[in-house]
């Protein structure tokens, strides 16, 4: 009874190595990719409202919402929507950048 229980490990043994040696994981399938869309947006100023970043605090002072719409390649349609809060040292001084905004 023992010998053929041991008799069945080593063949399922040697079949699992022969499984997992076949496996080549250097055969990879890459496709290129590439999306075009259109979109737009609106600038719509809002009251100043502290932002931070990396530690330090500005001002944003303008929302720029907006969406579009295009197609990607292996997905076809697509639809795209944004929301960015631009901040500045100051209300009245050039953006220095811009943090995500939720979008409704």
């Amino acid at each position: 009874m023992k010998r053929k229980s041991l008799y069945k490990i080593g063949i399922v043994a040697i079949l699992l190595i022969c499984m997992l040696s076949s496996c080549d994981k250097t055969d990879l399938h890459k496709k290129s990719f590439e999306a075009r869309t259109k979109t737009f947006y609106r600038v719509s100023p809002t009251a100043p409202v502290p932002v931070d970043v990396n530690g330090t605090t500005f001002v944003g002072f303008a929302y720029f919402p907006g969406s579009g719409s295009g197609n990607a390649t292996h997905l076809g349609n697509c639809a795209v929507y944004f929301n960015q809060l631009t901040y500045g040292t100051a209300s009245d001084a050039p953006p220095a950048g811009s943090v995500a905004a939720p979008v409704a």
